[in-house]
């Protein structure tokens, strides 16, 4: 059965713990030109065939594996029909059972046969991904959203919380309302003449104060609302201000969310008249924001890969050694980098191969794996990755031990 995977994250997870005599990964990208191409079905084929003949080679149990490829193709074939916006399918394939996931992001066309689920080729898709928090402010109101790389969704203030200023304002007596009021003494009747109603547009100064102090108001509840829905058992995510100019500088003036963003998103995201939130253009602004944060993370642990050489390594053999270990803190791969073929001996040890032999797995791809289910962190590089800045040729491979 497919699963739109919106969350590749919680993806990752289920598929890292996967340990077998075969695992066979399969990616196929589902744009849409390309699944009604001959070609594109050609080279399916020539895919899945290719998989099954690396299974054989691997295990002698092909015999066992073939109707669940015949069954990964129908998975295929319906994947656009359940669920039209996915970009791409996964299809991970063991003696006991099959997952079958659809992806946000186009994977390359690719298979592979391990005795774990091959996750390199697509780790720049992946990761580096972070939750993160939305807070819209409209004309209309205020909207709480949760964000990730690939989705944005609402997030619900309560059942009984105001959400525009007027429902606010129906109960908040001292600031009952903006469009008009009677505020302070006119001048010449002291404390006892009443000043007439002001509408918007024939304001003065003392007007203004006492509508942005209502505004205010508005803003501190708000502020109180998003902090108790944000989960405050996790680390704390950061806070985007999204909305007009005078609105976000009111906003952080109240703000006690202790990460409130330093950056934040101009203009307002409502639709048309019914005043719905244009999610698609929040997330398209949010994101690129988020990920400058992640990248200049993944610069500052390169950073700290070069100033510690006594706690870091370029070679293969005592990484996938530390990763197995749980000594890993930190990962540096390329995506790109061709296959390194071999084994983990019972104790431990790698066995490295020019030539691929039976069992042999991508021994790059494992010291993925064991990082993450060691509680490592992986960055991935499309090229090589740049260790050395002096160096024109890069590894493909560098890691930074916690001991």
């Amino acid at each position: 059965m497919t699963h739109a995977s919106t969350n590749p994250q919680r993806l990752i997870q289920t598929l890292i713990e996967i340990d077998a005599p075969v695992v066979i990964s399969i990616y196929v990208p589902l744009e849409r030109t390309w699944n009604r191409n001959n070609m594109f079905q050609k080279e399916l084929r020539g895919l899945l065939e290719q998989a099954e003949i690396e299974c054989e080679r691997f295990t002698h149990a092909s015999a066992d594996i073939t109707p669940m490829l015949e069954q990964a193709a129908g998975e295929i074939t319906a994947a656009r029909a359940a669920d039209p916006d996915a970009d791409g399918i996964v299809i991970i394939l063991t003696p006991s059972e099959m997952i079958v996931e659809s992806l946000p992001f186009t994977p390359p066309l690719h298979a592979a046969v391990d005795t774990v689920p091959d996750l390199r080729y697509i780790w720049p898709n992946v990761y580096p991904d972070r939750p993160y928090y939305v807070a819209a402010l409209s004309a209309g109101g205020v909207g709480l959203f949760r964000g990730t790389r690939y989705s944005i969704q609402r997030v619900d203030l309560g059942p009984d919380a105001y959400q525009t200023l007027d429902e606010f304002r129906q109960f908040d007596q001292p600031v009952r309302s903006v469009r008009y009021h009677t505020g302070t003494p006119a001048q010449g009747q002291g404390g006892g003449g009443r000043r007439p109603a002001m509408f918007f547009g024939h304001e003065d100064a003392g007007d203004r104060a006492y509508k942005n102090e209502g505004i205010l108001q508005f803003l501190r509840y708000i502020d109180n609302q998003i902090r108790k829905r944000i989960d405050p058992d996790v680390p704390l995510r950061p806070l985007l201000l999204a909305g007009p100019d005078r609105l976000r500088g009111l906003y952080r003036a109240v703000n006690q969310y202790p990460r409130l963003h330093d950056t934040e998103i101009e203009g307002e995201y409502t639709e048309g008249t019914n005043r719905a939130w244009d999610t698609q253009a929040l997330h398209a602004s949010a994101w690129p924001l988020i990920q400058t944060d992640l990248l200049r993370e993944r610069e500052e642990a390169m950073d700290r890969f070069r100033g510690a050489a006594e706690r870091g390594s370029t070679s293969l053999s005592p990484i996938l050694s530390g990763a197995v270990s749980g000594r890993v803190d930190t990962l540096f791969i390329s995506a790109a980098a061709p296959p390194v073929w071999g084994n983990i001996g019972e104790d431990g040890v790698p066995h490295l191969r020019v030539d691929r032999r039976r069992g042999d797995g991508d021994l790059l791809n494992a010291a993925l794996i064991h990082t993450l289910r060691t509680g490592g962190v992986a960055y991935a590089y499309e090229d090589g990755v740049p260790a050395f800045a002096e160096r024109r040729q890069q590894p493909r491979i560098a890691a930074r031990f916690r001991y």
